[in-house]
């Protein structure tokens, strides 16, 4: 028989959102419980959740790279064994319509048992067709929970989920709709690998992740921002700090009646405060009977400007229609605390060396401030545009990951409900926005890249001017230790010392004036030589032996000028012209040459 093809199965290619009834008595066992039916099974849970194949590379680096390098086996063994620690999660269950008692902020022991309740047709209980996980701050064993009272077509799935919530800034941002794997079923998964800048004093200790790798690294790295706090005078003794944080969210499920959403965010950087309602702690005092008249199905058509304000308080929050428009909302306002703290740090740092030139130095003292000053520059530039660099790599990958989920066409899955469609509007307007914030920082790399080159040009004058100081001394001393001079090695000594100085420090930084000195060596050679070429015409020479005796002069009058200037390099080679040398295929030719410095035509006379 042909299923009902309504209109939202047709608008969305092809999916069934009403399907028919599923098997509730497999949605009733999660898939420990139906392993465990097996009997004779010794595996660890971890292993048997995983299911890796034995000569599959998964077992490096999912199991051991990622699952064993936090705990997550022993966090399992812990839960089947009933010892607990600390950690808490946030479970609403209802039928659609009206939620269970025990739904709110419970302890990983409580969630244990609440789960071990049948899903559907429990007795004096609504079924639980809509279920809804909000873990702040993972733990192996909040996770766990999850994984020990998951369905079995739920393991795949779930391992893939957790590995790259784990993973966390090793992966780029992703949003991702998917149809299948293996069953009849639907899934909407993104994770967000970002930041937070927080402020804290010098001697104030950060927050930092407590949760720990092998070798005691931390889930998600801290650091101090020190050359960022030299700010503002109010806040002279903040330093800022950037913490790595990750959001992972996804929905899956057979039907838009009958689906699970687990979401995950790291909190670790807040300070314990019930009042922020970013943290879980926050909805704990809510009471169940005021969450439970506030659930909405996938499907639901309501205005959400129309609904009961006291009656949504605390489901509305992580309702999967909702929870990506207030993370977007949330990501949007770090982003922009993050821009905010940086520019003026770098603005101030800016505009504080914009008035720093260097000045040539005049004693040793002075010179190794210089060198200081440009190298404190240097280093604070480079970890400057480090830090842009990150966060404009991460943020782009941010944008791109919901501009590739639109590109794909992923929404037209997506049930066209009133609620949803406004949802991803408002989603949409947020990361318009995120891309404004990505083009400021973009603009603040460029200023410091331009600072950068600043410090590559005094850099050179500095150099320049060490130069100065230094080469008549060494230059002098060179040509003393060759013994040219006679007489008193000292006067000469001083002499020269005095004459280099005042030619380099005639020198303008950067520059040579060894082009203007050759210009004019070479205009006054030039003078003397057309005075000579001048005369010959008078004496009653014709135009030949006049030319003939200019090159015979010049030659001799060269070769001392070379000697007496070391200009050697300079000078072009001179020799006299064959008329041989200017004929070829029995063209006449004529050549151009350089002469006295100048450009000009050989005599005709000298071609025939």
């Amino acid at each position: 028989m042909e299923p009902n093809r309504g209109s939202i199965y047709d608008q969305n290619l092809g999916f069934d959102w009403d399907p028919p009834i599923l098997n509730v008595e497999d949605e009733n066992k999660s898939w420990r419980e139906q392993v465990d039916k097996r009997g004779g099974v010794t595996n660890p849970a971890i292993d048997l959740f995983l299911d890796i194949p034995v000569h599959s590379p998964r077992s490096r680096y999912q199991l051991n790279d990622e699952f064993k390098a936090i705990g997550l086996d022993v966090g399992l063994d812990n839960l089947k064994e009933r010892r607990f620690s600390r950690s808490t999660l946030w479970l609403y269950d209802s039928d659609g319509k009206q939620g269970r008692g025990y739904n709110g902020v419970m302890t990983a022991e409580k969630a244990i048992d609440c789960l071990r309740l049948k899903r559907f047709h429990q007795e004096d209980t609504p079924d639980a067709s809509v279920r809804r996980f909000h873990i702040h701050h993972p733990t192996p064993e909040s996770m766990g929970v999850l994984i020990l009272n998951s369905e079995l077509t739920e393991s795949r799935g779930l391992r893939d989920f957790f590995w790259n919530h784990i993973r966390g800034q090793s992966n780029k941002a992703s949003i991702r709709f998917n149809i299948g794997d293996g069953v009849r079923q639907f899934s909407l998964t993104y994770h967000v690998p970002t930041f937070v800048l927080r402020t804290a004093g010098l001697e104030e200790d950060i927050l930092e992740d407590c949760r720990k790798k092998v070798g005691e690294r931390p889930w998600r790295k801290s650091r101090k921002l020190l050359f960022l706090s030299t700010g503002s005078e109010s806040d002279e003794d903040a330093v800022p700090v950037l913490h790595e944080s990750q959001h992972s969210f996804t929905v899956y499920g057979p039907s838009k009646g009958i689906w699970k959403s687990i979401a995950l965010a790291d909190t670790y950087f807040y300070k314990r405060d019930p009042e922020n309602p970013d943290t879980v702690e926050y909805y704990a005092d809510y009471p169940d009977e005021e969450a439970s008249n506030a659930d909405h199905n996938l499907d639901s058509d309501s205005d959400p400007d129309e609904s009961d304000s006291e009656s949504d308080v605390e489901p509305e929050v992580w309702d999967p229609s909702m929870l990506g428009t207030i993370e977007a909302r949330m990501w949007l306002e770090e982003w922009w605390n993050i821009f905010t703290i940086v520019q003026s740090r770098v603005e101030n740092h800016l505009e504080a060396q914009s008035a720093t030139i260097v000045k040539m130095p005049t004693s040793r003292d002075s010179a190794q401030k210089a060198l200081k000053d440009i190298e404190r520059n240097r280093q604070w530039a480079k970890q400057t545009q480090e830090l842009l660099e990150l966060l404009i790599r991460t943020l782009r990958a941010i944008i791109t990951s919901w501009q590739v989920f639109i590109k794909d066409d992923d929404l037209v899955y997506v049930p066209k409900t009133r609620r949803l469609q406004y949802s991803i509007q408002q989603i949409k307007n947020k990361f318009k926005e995120l891309e404004d914030v990505l083009d400021l920082f973009v603009g603040l790399e460029n200023q410091c890249h331009q600072f950068r080159k600043t410090l590559e040009l005094d850099t050179g004058a500095l150099n320049m001017s060490f130069m100065q100081v230094i080469s008549p001394v060494a230059v002098s001393a060179a040509i003393l230790q060759a013994g040219v001079f006679p007489g008193k090695q000292f006067i000469w000594f001083i002499a020269m010392i005095a004459g280099f100085f005042a030619l380099s420090w005639h020198m303008e930084p950067l520059s040579s004036p060894l082009p203007r000195l050759f210009a004019k060596v070479m205009k006054a050679y030039g003078e003397l030589s057309g005075a000579h070429h001048h005369e010959s015409p008078h004496n009653g020479t014709t135009e030949d032996s006049s030319e003939s005796s200019d090159l015979r002069h010049h030659q001799p009058f060269q070769a001392i000028f070379r000697r007496m200037t070391g200009f050697s390099d300079f000078l072009p080679p001179r020799r006299a012209i064959e008329p041989r040398d200017l004929e070829e295929d029995g063209y006449r030719m004529t050549e151009f040459g350089f002469t006295q410095g100048t450009l000009r035509r050989a005599p005709a006379a000298l071609i025939r």
